[in-house]
């Protein structure tokens, strides 16, 4: 859902599903000419509320649409604030109780998203590789993993995360 305030801020919810299989976490790799430098980074797919649409739905159809598995979602475990010239994000991260289906990419044109051009890889990454690798939210690298052996005592917000 997006959104706009009488300065010209607009806002965006995100819902994104951290879907975890041993230690990998699957990731979708980002890449655009005027975000974080035109360099790569990672996250767990995820994007915007639609119209009439509830986080719950969103979530599950954005995972859909980005990697071709279907997932049972479990609890929101992050929330995190991103703010860009001119937005200004709320992320909602779930994890993922299971999963369903086979890792695949959407192709280019098929009308399932609108940034085709922006997602460059989808994979399962281990929590080996994810150390070296840019990923957002950075705790995803990090603390996570104790927070995932932990049982998640209760909903974390990550803060605000500022982009010039």
């Amino acid at each position: 859902m997006q959104g706009e305030d009488s300065g010209g801020l607009q806002y965006r919810i995100r819902a994104a599903v951290i879907v975890v299989d041993g230690d990998s976490m699957l990731l979708v790799q980002h890449q655009s000419d005027d975000s974080f430098g035109g360099e790569p980074w990672w996250v767990p797919p995820g994007g915007g509320v639609e119209r009439d649409e509830s986080l719950t739905e969103c979530a599950r159809r954005e995972v859909l649409e980005e990697t071709g598995l279907a997932v049972e979602l479990g609890r929101i475990v992050y929330v995190r604030s991103f703010v860009e010239p001119g937005w200004y994000h709320c992320e909602i991260f779930f994890v993922a109780d299971s999963y369903s289906g086979t890792v695949r990419k959407s192709e280019p044109g098929t009308g399932i998203f609108d940034l085709d051009h922006l997602i460059k890889d989808v994979r399962f990454v281990s929590r080996d590789e994810m150390a070296g690798m840019t990923v957002y939210p950075e705790e995803l690298r990090t603390t996570f993993w104790d927070d995932l052996a932990s049982g998640f005592a209760g909903t974390r917000y990550l803060g605000v995360q500022k982009v010039e």
